[in-house]
This record gives structure tokens, C-alpha cells and sequence, in this order.
């Protein structure tokens, strides 16, 4: 399966969970890096805690704003 972030064809590894065990991005190591740095970035960092970059990053694991919206309608 291809990393679900957008626009990237590299293969995913690594499957994100939500708390109810469903997966909700595959990621690739580089993006599955970045996503993690963004959150480390955000909840032990003060000062370079950037939410709205966080939240962007987590639409764009999921495939774009389209499928991240589309998710959540259905969850």
C-alpha cells in the first residue's frame, strides 16, 4: 500500500490508529517522522508549539482535507 499522505507514491509501513484501533493513515518513515516530529513539536515544546501547522500535517497523512472531512463524516 502507498503512504497515504498527499500526493506521495512511496510505500507505507507504518498504519496510524485511532483510540478505536482503526486505521486512519499509512505512512511511509518520512512522513511518519514528520507527523510524529509535529506533535512532539506541539505538546513538549512551548516554544515551537504550532498548532496549525500540527493539525495541517495531520490532514495531509490522511490524503488532503477531501478524505480527512470524508472520515470523519463517516467515523
Amino acid at each position: 500500500m502507498n503512504c497515504t499522505w498527499v500526493g506521495c507514491t512511496r510505500e507505507g509501513t507504518k498504519e496510524m490508529r485511532d483510540k478505536h484501533g482503526v486505521v486512519w493513515a499509512t505512512l511511509c518513515p518520512e512522513h511518519e517522522k514528520e507527523h510524529l516530529d509535529s506533535i512532539d513539536k506541539a505538546v513538549l515544546d512551548p516554544e515551537q508549539q504550532n498548532i496549525a501547522k500540527m493539525v495541517g500535517i495531520w490532514i495531509k497523512c490522511q490524503g488532503g482535507a477531501e478524505r480527512a472531512a470524508k472520515r470523519m463524516r463517516n467515523g
